[in-house]
This record gives structure tokens, sequence and C-alpha cells, in this order.
């Protein structure tokens, strides 16, 4: 569930490839690879009917194509949670190929992906997050990664999110923001869609105040940005559109 991204493809590191291996300023955690630079994001989208260029610097791996907001979250997970250390039975939303890689390698994780539409390939179960077919207090984790934009009753999802999550229990949501305040046009189609808030599938803007959200259902949340999450996964010179809407998470405590 991510926008489109133009992209020069990397079948083999190129003489291109040398020149931005062999360095220490940026690193990939799913590569594990040192750059003097990543590729560059491009892309125009709509936002409130206005054309953003949201061109970013140093966005993506050369190498796995990860995103920003892919090492930003896992560099999260391996400092900020227990995860890496702590046997744990997690569920997985729409799965990033790159994090769903890493976590099937820990032997400790009780990893469970799904999705509305699981690929046949994988082994996902099919979840409508408004109606999980899950138990009460079924798991210790889950994560949910640029997800709840694309869900109309996001009120409903939250509430089944906290219902699954034992006590105790921690989640990861990330979704891209727009200021402070969420923004929100009823009766949009496609076009309408795609104009306001960038692509069609999204159904809003959020903003920080989504944390109130959380707390409604009794999570106790914490706002996390990749300025307080150090670490060379991302230039930290880089400012566009896209860095700002992609450098939140929400870390819920059930």
């Amino acid at each position: 569930m991510t926008v489109s991204i133009i992209l020069s493809t990397i079948s083999t590191v190129t003489s291109m490839g040398r020149r931005l291996l062999s360095s220490d300023k940026l690193f990939c955690p799913f590569c594990k690879k040192s750059f003097r630079q990543f590729k560059d994001y491009e892309g125009h989208y709509y936002i409130k009917e206005v054309l953003v260029d949201h061109f970013t610097k140093n966005a993506l791996c050369p190498i796995c194509h990860s995103d920003m907001r892919h090492r930003f979250v896992f560099q999260f997970l391996k400092e900020h949670t227990p995860l890496f250390y702590k046997p744990t039975r997690i569920l997985h939303f729409a799965p990033e190929p790159l994090i769903e890689d890493e976590l099937r390698k820990i032997a400790s994780i009780d990893y469970i992906t799904c999705d509305l539409n699981p690929p046949k390939e994988k082994n996902s179960v099919n979840i409508d997050m408004t109606n999980i077919s899950f138990p009460d207090a079924s798991f210790d984790a889950f994560l949910n990664i640029h997800v709840l934009e694309h869900i109309e009753d996001d009120h409903k999802a939250i509430r089944e999110l906290y219902r699954i999550l034992k006590v105790g229990g921690w989640g990861v949501i990330a979704i891209p923001i727009y200021g402070d305040i969420t923004f929100e046009v009823a009766n949009l189609d496609s076009e309408g869609r795609t104009r306001m808030y960038g692509i069609d599938q999204h159904v809003r803007l959020n903003g920080l105040d989504f944390f109130e959200k959380l707390q409604d259902v009794g999570f106790n949340v914490k706002i996390y940005s990749i300025d307080s999450v150090p670490g060379k996964y991302v230039d930290r010179t880089a400012s566009s559109p896209h860095t700002e809407s992609d450098k939140y998470l929400f870390y819920c405590i059930k």
C-alpha cells in the first residue's frame, strides 16, 4: 500500500553503484550496506488540489529499494521494542516485504501476516481490519504501517487493534501525516480523492491529532519521529513534503 515511485531499476552493482557504495555516510539495515548516497525519490501528487513536488534526495536504497519509512520503522523496532529479544506473537497488517523477511528470520517471533486480499503464495490470513477474526487478547504486538489511511471507519479498526492485543502488549502504527489537524472531505469519488489526498486509495489526510483516536480506545500513546530515532538509515539533511509526511510513528501500549 505504497504510493507510486519512479525508479531506475538496478539489477547489479554497476559502476554507478560502486560510486554509491564504500562509505559510512548512510546505511541500509535491510541489505546491510553502507553508501555515500541513496537514490532520490521522484513524484508529483495532489494535496488539497495543489500539485506538489515530492522530490527527496537520498530516499531509496539503491540495492534493495527500501524507503525511508521502512528503515525508520525497522530501526525503531530494534531500539525501542522488545521484539528482537523477547518471545513475541505479532500480527503484521499488509506486511512490507523487507520487514517481513527480517522478522521471519527470528525464531523467537510467532509471526502472523494478514491482509484484506493476501497474496496466494504467502501464508497470510485474510482479514478485514474493522472485524478482525482473532479472539480478544490474541497477540503480544502488532505492526500497522500505512494502512489506516485507506480505511473509512478507522475508529472501528483501531478498536479492533486494541481488542486483539494483550494487556501490556504494544503496537506500532505509521500513517502519512500532514500537519497538526486531520483533513477529510465526505463523499469524494476516486478522482476527488486523488486530487485531495494524493492517491485515490486514501480517504483522508491525517494530522498529528490522530493520536486522540488511539487514546480514545484506551491506548497509552507515544509519538516518535525520525528525528528522535538516531542512525544513518536516513539523510538527515533532506527535507521535502515526502520526508515530512513519513517522519512519524505512533507507539501504542495497552
